[in-house]
């Protein structure tokens, strides 16, 4: 939780703000109650701004802007503020699959390499058996976010052919199909293999397919000058301050990432979105294909929070959504988490009902505490709980065991070696070159095709360092090694997001950069 000074800024801007709303339905919160819901977990949460849509029977019922999309400007949000989609997204590109699963150019169990002849996978067999399917399913027998590395910190200078091709470098951490772990590469791979069947990139089959038709104002590619008008600003909390997240900010570069999590929408299209897949007869895909999407593909962990407080007994992922059933009633939905921003899509359809939101912070709770209130509204309106409070004492308690479990930052030693030894110039076969030099007896480090990836080397002992990135948003903490052969000479440069923790499957560990002959 953020600083006094913080929250009492926010709340003072979220009251003055003006929106644009339709009437709320008598089903669920009133228009007041939705008002306090949304400004008190603002506040809690220190997230500047939020945009709501429910829609319910076909019709828009709530459509509302709180706070503040761009703190220095002061300006409100409001339904027409574009907010980055993230991993809503991923509906996306599962439905441009659908479409193209309509026409009888692809079929769901068809394989991969028959549409996308140069997908590989480590092992020729998964490979061969891998089918469009599987690309959305998160079940590849990699660990959870193989291949992120490339994607984030934005900006990457990786291509969405060269994302995509990495995919044969990992080793898996699990066998093929018997697991849940996600991954955005794979959502990356079905976009390119969109592109190779229809003949259009990606991008443009959304925008040209799927929003067009739909009437929706949102964008797959370049965000055109005149729309930027109504972006947000995403923020990230640093030293206990809000600060802009600049690099994942909202502009007209598109990213290789789009796929998996670019897409950049407001409430006004999501709740047209929203609206299309309950009524599933006017959606650019078939009510089947619609049905197929929200079909159990792949079994997700049922946490014990998710018995507790919903009755949840089951739990899946489709094509794009997850699956759940809250209080006896399925729900198709899917969160998005990026830093600077969060969204949260819900559909209930035996209630014909949608809720979208999205927020310009990096708390999850702000869009967990929000969401809880207004789907428990429909779904258990006995049921009276402050739920702002409920997820903030939740935090509280996440904090406090996170830091009885952290593993211990290695003992520092004083060093023996000349820091010289370590400067120099390193490659991966995958992420490419790192340099490392010495500056003022201060070890710097920067990965070329990840411009973020800059700062320097705290030293821990003789070949172990850890990184202080330039700007604190870039990543998390990150341990760099130094091999040695016999001889002494430093070999190799690796990467561990918590060296000596167990266990650690994350795609750093999984990089080996060479050191360049001289």
């Amino acid at each position: 939780m953020g600083a006094i000074w913080q929250r009492r800024a926010l709340a003072g801007f979220m009251l003055g703000v003006a929106a644009f709303t339709l009437p709320a339905s008598a089903d669920g919160l009133a228009e007041v109650e939705i008002d306090t819901l949304v400004t008190s977990a603002l506040q809690e949460f220190d997230t500047p701004g939020m945009s709501v849509a429910i829609v319910e029977d076909g019709k828009v019922t709530f459509l509302k802007g709180y706070g503040s999309r761009d703190l220095e400007a002061k300006k409100p949000v409001t339904p027409k503020t574009l907010f980055r989609l993230a991993s809503t997204t991923k509906a996306f590109t599962a439905a441009a699959l659908a479409i193209l699963v309509d026409e009888g150019k692809i079929g769901w169990n068809d394989k991969v390499t028959d549409h996308l002849p140069t997908f590989r996978m480590k092992d020729p067999w998964v490979t061969d058996a891998f089918t469009v399917r599987d690309l959305l399913t998160h079940h590849s027998g990699l660990w959870n976010g193989a291949g992120d590395m490339l994607l984030w910190p934005e900006p990457s200078s990786f291509t969405a052919a060269e994302i995509v091709a990495s995919l044969a470098t990992f080793e898996p951490l699990t066998s093929f199909r018997s697991s849940y772990a996600y991954n955005n590469v794979l959502y990356i791979a079905a976009g390119e293999l969109v592109a190779a069947v229809s003949g259009v990139p990606y991008a443009d089959f959304v925008e040209r397919r799927i929003l067009k038709p739909l009437g929706i104002a949102c964008y797959w590619g370049p965000v055109p000058a005149k729309a930027l008008k109504d972006a947000a600003v995403g923020y990230d909390m640093v030293d206990g301050k809000l600060m802009p997240h600049v690099r994942n900010g909202i502009d007209r570069n598109p990213t290789a990432s789009v796929a998996a999590g670019g897409g950049v929408c407001n409430a006004e299209g999501m709740a047209k979105w929203m609206v299309a897949q309950l009524d599933g007869t006017h959606a650019p895909f078939s009510e089947k294909q619609r049905d197929e999407m929200w079909a159990s593909q792949a079994l997700l962990p049922l946490s014990k929070r998710m018995q507790e407080i919903d009755g949840t007994a089951f739990r899946a992922y489709g094509l794009g959504w997850r699956l759940a059933d809250v209080n006896g009633v399925k729900t198709v939905s899917h969160t998005g988490t990026l830093g600077g921003w969060q969204a949260y899509v819900m559909l209930v359809p035996s209630k014909n009902l949608g809720i979208a939101l999205f927020n310009n912070g990096s708390h999850e709770y702000a869009r967990q505490s929000v969401m809880q209130g207004l789907l428990k509204s429909w779904l258990a309106p006995d049921e009276k709980r402050d739920w702002v409070a409920w997820y903030a004492a939740e935090e509280a308690k996440e904090e406090a065991e996170a830091k009885a479990k952290q593993w211990p930052e290695p003992e520092v030693l004083p060093l023996t070696r000349p820091l010289a030894i370590y400067a120099g110039s390193y490659v991966d076969d995958v992420m490419g070159d790192v340099t490392v030099t010495l500056q003022d007896e201060q070890l710097e480090i920067a990965f070329a095709r990840m411009p973020a990836l800059k700062g320097t080397l705290t030293p821990i002992r003789d070949g172990l360092f850890r990184t202080v990135w330039t700007d604190p948003t870039a990543a998390g903490r990150i341990y760099v090694a130094f091999p040695s052969d016999a001889g002494g000479q430093v070999v190799a440069l690796t990467l561990d997001n918590a060296a000596g923790a167990p266990n650690q499957a994350d795609d750093y560990a999984s990089r080996y950069f060479r050191r360049r002959s001289d």
